[in-house]
């Protein structure tokens, strides 16, 4: 009777496939505002999240290698190009996605923090000076599928967003809102 999707783009290959425009509503993700409320200042999560109040925070949430497309090896690229007074946050990999990394021989200014409960992760994000979503190009998912919940997320934190600009991404961020960059650069 209804179709719901993610993107204008889903709803676009509906429709030309047949599905009638006016039968199909864009909704992308959403976020709870209430994880945002009444948190600590910054300074404060750091120490009660375990991260050094003395250096500057690049923090991205989610999962690390589960989709090569999300670019967690560009933003570990990227990071090799930060002093050490740069410290990048990666929260939300498994065992195995850890242990690869670490094996891939990371640099000093890479925590990598085991996922965490989703009520956590609201103070992981204000904790950080950064937030990026380092989405690559060249997948459908990457480009034209996916409304990442985390995106919503980092808006609703409040804190400067580095994100690929995509189109998937753009639909909901724009450079009033955040920083866009090529996908698939380090630099």
């Amino acid at each position: 009777k209804h179709l719901f999707t993610l993107t204008s783009f889903l709803k676009e290959d509906l429709v030309k496939a047949g599905a009638s425009a006016e039968k199909i509503t864009v909704a992308p993700d959403g976020v709870n505002l209430k994880m945002f409320a009444n948190l600590p200042d910054k300074m404060v999560v750091r120490e009660k999240i375990g991260l050094p109040v003395d250096k500057k925070i690049v923090l991205y949430t989610g999962s690390f290698y589960l989709y090569s497309w999300k670019g967690v090896d560009v933003l570990l690229e990227s990071a090799k190009r930060f002093s050490a007074d740069t410290l990048f946050v990666l929260v939300g990999g498994d065992k195995k996605e850890i242990e690869a990394i670490k094996n891939s021989g990371i640099g000093s200014n890479i925590l990598l923090v085991p996922h965490r409960p989703h009520k956590e992760i609201a103070m992981y994000l204000v904790s950080a000076d950064v937030l990026v979503l380092p989405n690559k190009a060249g997948s459908l998912h990457s480009e034209r599928y996916t409304s990442p919940l985390k995106l919503f997320e980092y808006m609703a934190s409040g804190v400067p967003i580095v994100a690929s600009c995509l189109p998937s991404i753009c639909e909901v961020l724009n450079n009033e809102n955040s920083f866009l960059i090529a996908p698939d650069s380090a630099d």
